[in-house]
């Protein structure tokens, strides 16, 4: 089911379970109680978190920054989304950034109903603009939680854990 999406593409994906384990480690790391017990079993974690910490950082480091490659140079890119306008525990961010070498970003939640205006000209931060329609008081409904939904229009890629390896030759 995790790969039906890519069945048409035609690009060669990999998908890590180095990389799984690692998004349950960093969820583990900021759950409590019966739930981190139950991400720590399925792992088969340490009880020790400062062991887990190392050996995910050792490991990280070295997919990391190998540059042995002669032809082919993958990459390991790890984020972290939050909405815009959510904090994120301060100690939790350091634990992504420092042991899992994850960026933390801030994400805008996308409605539907949003317009999609990209700037003209070249914009190298890859940025947008959603424009906003104005509600009329009938259309008014419990709006609390729009879907998100990436924007139709993006050069940005998401990918989890994943290697995107382009041959050169």
């Amino acid at each position: 089911a995790i790969f039906q999406g890519y069945i048409d593409d035609e690009k060669n994906i990999a998908f890590s379970p180095l990389g799984y384990s690692a998004i349950l480690a960093i969820l583990a790391e900021g759950a409590t109680g019966e739930t981190r017990e139950q991400l720590v079993s399925a792992l088969h974690l340490p009880k020790d978190q400062n062991l887990t910490r190392k050996t995910y950082r050792f490991i990280m480091e070295r997919l990391k920054n190998t540059h042995e490659y002669k032809y082919n140079q993958p990459e390991l890119k790890n984020y972290f989304y939050i909405y815009k306008n959510y904090t994120i525990n301060e100690d939790y961010k350091k634990i992504l950034e420092d042991y899992y070498l994850t960026e933390v970003r801030s994400v805008e939640r996308y409605n539907p109903d949003q317009e999609f205006n990209k700037p003209s000209g070249n914009d190298e931060n890859g940025e947008f603009v959603v424009d906003l329609p104005d509600k009329k008081q009938d259309d008014i409904k419990n709006d609390d939680i729009p879907e998100l939904m990436p924007p139709k229009e993006s050069d940005e890629k998401l990918i989890s854990f994943a290697v995107e390896d382009t041959p050169e030759k």
